[in-house]
């Protein structure tokens, strides 16, 4: 323990975290280990090398990274069958990393731990609850919510955005709405995650009017600030609600707060203004753009040839669309 002491790190820090013990004494493993990328590699690695828990769970990662799922799941398989039982931050990264949007991969990865009679953190909950997500599985990411109540765990704002990610991915925009509230009134303080994640939900629903509630109530909070994902969400739903002089208004307050505008937050500022008859104000917005060293891409050019056409600029929407064209494209 003294080393540890010495290097200033808690205990608990030191025992969790992912190593790559057991490769000290074999130069080049560990730089080897975090960067395999095939299922071939990992095995190879497995076969020659006394490789414990700790390192396989760096494995895993790796893996995933380069969205080798199947073969995260066998690296968590090769460690039951060799006797060396993963632990909860080993199932957690199999979760976090392994399961690529599969709702099978991570019903069997939950069966696996739950076989191992592995003992649960809520790390490896919260994983689980992500990983559903991903998958569309909105009733089963909350099914592992009664995991927590099983197991005496507690959970956290963390368990909660997860879920409401579970939904906005589903983009189930109401049951989102539901779960916010529930959050208030269970005494848990939404942050500005669990507002971004269910405007993006609401986005996904087209439910634009929910949208500008929840924007206006993150507005007049003394605890929430916005982000640059805030008002891009709002700009989108000003969009679908053809709201341009909203859209305006807020894309100056994202320049007052210090958060540089995208092409995404001037995309959707030019179809909320030509939606609302603004034409001549969007294609000004095509302008600013560009002073702003912006490339136009193809929604800015799609939302300023709208512009166009809403004034009768066919001329200049022709123009602005090859000279897109000739900036985009590929040489030969």
């Amino acid at each position: 323990l003294r080393p540890i002491l010495r290097r200033g790190l808690p205990l608990c820090h030191a025992r969790f975290r992912p190593s790559t013990r057991g490769f000290s004494s074999a130069p080049g493993v560990k730089r080897n280990l975090v960067g395999v990328r095939t299922k071939n590699e990992a095995s190879k690695i497995l076969e020659q090398h006394q490789v414990d828990v700790y390192a396989a769970t760096t494995l895993i990662q790796s893996l995933g990274k380069e969205k080798q799922f199947d073969a995260c799941q066998w690296v968590v398989e090769y460690l039951l069958e060799a006797g060396k039982e993963p632990n909860a931050i080993t199932f957690a990264t199999a979760l976090r990393w392994g399961c690529g949007g599969s709702k099978s991969r991570v019903e069997r990865l939950m069966a696996t731990m739950e076989a191992a009679r592995c003992a649960l953190i809520p790390d490896a909950l919260n994983a689980a609850i992500g990983a559903f997500g991903k998958a569309r599985a909105v009733g089963n990411a909350f099914e592992v919510l009664d995991l927590f109540d099983k197991h005496r765990l507690p959970t956290d704002v963390r368990t909660h955005n997860n879920l409401l990610a579970a939904c906005s991915q589903a983009g189930d925009w109401k049951r989102a709405m539901q779960w916010l509230e529930s959050m208030r009134s269970s005494g848990v303080a939404p942050n500005i995650v669990s507002y971004n994640t269910v405007m993006a939900a609401c986005r996904r629903g087209g439910a634009w009017r929910e949208a500008l509630e929840l924007f206006a109530i993150v507005r007049h909070s003394k605890t929430l600030r916005p982000t640059a994902i805030t008002f891009n969400d709002t700009l989108s739903a000003c969009a679908r609600g053809r709201e341009g002089r909203l859209a305006l208004q807020l894309l100056e307050e994202m320049e007052e707060a210090g958060l540089a505008p995208d092409l995404f937050s001037y995309s959707a500022v030019m179809v909320a203004c030509t939606g609302a008859g603004l034409a001549e104000e969007a294609l000004g917005l095509l302008e600013l753009a560009e002073q702003r060293g912006l490339e136009w891409d193809r929604a800015l050019v799609i939302g300023g040839i709208d512009a166009c056409t809403a004034l009768g600029l066919h001329e200049v929407a022709v123009g602005m669309l090859a000279h897109y064209e000739l900036n985009t494209a590929r040489p030969a």
